[in-house]
């Protein structure tokens, strides 16, 4: 339907390509799941930073254009990905970096003694923002979780003042869009880490968003889209999300060490 929507004289071609990759009709090699990566599907780098340059190209002129900024994203199958490739974005962008740390404790008082705030502080969970939360002015953020009507998890903002307890931000997506939205540092507590224990992290529910996670790009539209494939996809239908947010082959990079990756679909899903 993206593809559709826009008058694109390789749209039919794109858009079956698209089709054949979602319901899985690639030829596999060898290793189960792992296919070739289709030279029509778009443009190829071996780097992260030439994937970086090729999606946010000139990002330091370009970084106050909210609009610039919304239709593009760099997507990646794994968290650690994406927090090194946000990381590298923040340096690219202009001005003053501020930290703020997050206060992290056991939820159950008698265990804090057996995981100490140290050890809290190093944990990188989904869903959480990370104990040293690095901002500056103007870096596109999202916001995890439901915190008012029109602002829920996945929407995005623009951050425009820091303060030492809230964060003044403009709302860049969504019904409320242009809006200013005040962020509090709040309690966060995952909902599912594989942890023997639970415990609580006090911080800014936001996350860098110039990269996301390919299952949190689900459901959004871009114009640029970039792929960091150096790690291979490994869930039904992760590589068909990352292709298909973009209506034209033109506009998707993909960064791949071989120009392999892995396509895994479930066919019994789609029956």
């Amino acid at each position: 339907m993206r593809v559709h929507l826009h008058n694109d004289t390789n749209a039919a071609n794109f858009a079956a390509l698209l089709l054949r990759i979602g319901d899985g009709q690639l030829p596999y090699m060898d290793e189960p799941h792992s296919i070739e990566i289709p030279e029509d599907l778009g443009s190829t780098t071996t780097t992260t930073r030439q994937l970086i340059d090729t999606v946010y190209l000139n990002l330091k002129d370009n970084f106050n254009n909210v609009s610039w900024l919304m239709e593009r994203a760099i997507l990646a199958p794994h968290n650690e990905s994406v927090r090194e490739i946000n990381l590298a974005l923040l340096e690219d962008i202009p001005g003053d970096e501020r930290m703020y740390k997050s206060i992290d404790r056991a939820v159950d008082e008698n265990e804090e003694i057996l995981y100490p705030a140290e050890f809290l502080n190093s944990l990188e969970i989904s869903g959480l923002p990370s104990h040293e939360l690095r901002l500056k002015i103007g870096v596109p953020l999202m916001i995890v979780r439901n915190l008012a009507p029109g602002i829920a998890n996945g929407t995005r903002v623009i951050l425009t003042k820091m303060m030492d307890k809230c964060l003044e931000t403009t709302i860049a997506t969504g019904p409320k869009r242009g809006e200013k939205f005040y962020l509090p540092m709040i309690p966060l507590s995952p909902s599912e880490t594989g942890l023997p224990f639970q415990f609580r992290r006090r911080q800014f529910p936001v996350k860098h968003c110039l990269a996301m996670t390919t299952n949190k790009a689900q459901g959004q539209t871009l114009k640029v889209t970039g792929l960091q494939l150096k790690e291979k996809c490994f869930t039904h239908g992760q590589f068909y999300v990352g292709c298909s947010r973009v209506s034209s082959n033109a506009n998707l990079h993909i960064c791949s060490d071989d120009k392999t990756t892995k396509n895994v679909v479930y066919h019994e899903v789609l029956c």
